[in-house]
């Protein structure tokens, strides 16, 4: 916990950010258990906010085209110019 804490700008995305660790652990030590379980946990913990940093810089494709419609419109002569 202390780890999301310190390496995430919203505190309201920990409790889903533990919870998930929590599962991507589980199913790997289905699989096999790490030997060193705490730099498992923190490596785990890491690579989510790594990924969801990356998901967070993606803009969604109708955000785009909504952005091309305002340039569009931006670019047509008005009533005052």
């Amino acid at each position: 916990m202390q780890y999301l804490e310190r390496n995430w700008r919203n505190p309201s995305d920990i409790p889903d950010f533990r919870q998930d660790v929590y599962v991507r652990v589980y199913e790997a030590a289905l699989k096999e258990i790490p030997e060193h379980a705490g730099k498992f946990v923190i490596t785990t913990a890491r690579n989510l906010l790594i990924n969801k940093a990356k998901q967070a810089r993606i803009v969604p494709i109708e955000a785009a085209t909504n952005l091309d419609e305002f340039s569009a419109a931006a670019d047509t002569p008005g009533p005052n110019g």
